[in-house]
């Protein structure tokens, strides 16, 4: 396989924290074949001059979590309109308490990784720097390539690096993604999931459960 005809730049974020209350847990990856982030600022530097008051302006990262209503349909709008796709994999708690470790996060995204390579054989990843400690990342790629290994059937994984979203806005993207998959799951709102529900070309919903016993195996 010539992988340089197959390369997919992937672009990995989550919500909301994997040890919180909520129900569910999910990762989103964006895939696409241009990597270079500058193409996308245009989607909040818009934002951030057209939409935002005076005195939001001056935060440092538009983010999901901490954006109004208004904010939000504009940003996923924008990010509608762009030529990407979306994989999205939600994990099912099953009412644990899920601690989240470095193992713990590279359980999750390699199962997810693994559904994005049944459409994309080679896939560059982009993890958002969840993790700052170089120990911490290394600990989920291990995890991340154990897991792949163990459950997908073809497909190659190359880390590229783990970065910060403050300066990455395919990772911002990436954030308002996930924010919008996990209203839909935990909060059982699809109004965000809706902007965007065309560029998702996968969806897959898993138990932690089950998971965790495929990867002990």
């Amino acid at each position: 396989m010539n992988t340089s005809d197959n390369l997919t730049y992937g672009f990995l974020d989550e919500s909301p924290n994997l040890q919180d209350k909520s129900a569910f847990f999910s990762i989103v990856i964006i895939l696409n074949t241009n990597p270079d982030e500058k193409s996308y600022r245009s989607i909040f530097k818009r934002i951030r001059k057209n939409v935002l008051k005076k005195k939001a302006k001056e935060v440092p990262e538009l983010k999901f979590a901490y954006s109004t209503h208004q904010v939000r349909v504009k940003i996923l709008q924008a990010i509608s309109k762009r030529s990407i796709k979306i994989s999205a994999y939600i994990l099912d708690k099953a009412g644990r308490r899920i601690p989240d470790t470095p193992e713990n996060y590279g359980i999750v995204a390699g199962f997810a990784i693994s559904e994005a390579l049944k459409k994309h054989p080679v896939i560059v990843l982009t993890f958002d720097k969840k993790y700052t400690k170089p120990k911490d990342q290394e600990e989920v790629e291990k995890i991340t390539l154990k897991v792949i290994a163990k459950v997908s059937k073809k497909g190659v994984l190359q880390f590229k690096e783990h970065a910060d979203s403050k300066t990455n806005s395919i990772l911002q993207m990436a954030d308002y993604i996930a924010g919008a998959v996990s209203y839909k799951y935990n909060k059982n709102d699809e109004n965000y999931w809706e902007i965007i529900k065309e560029l998702i070309e996968q969806e897959k919903k898993e138990s932690w459960p089950d998971i965790k016993a495929i990867f002990k195996q």
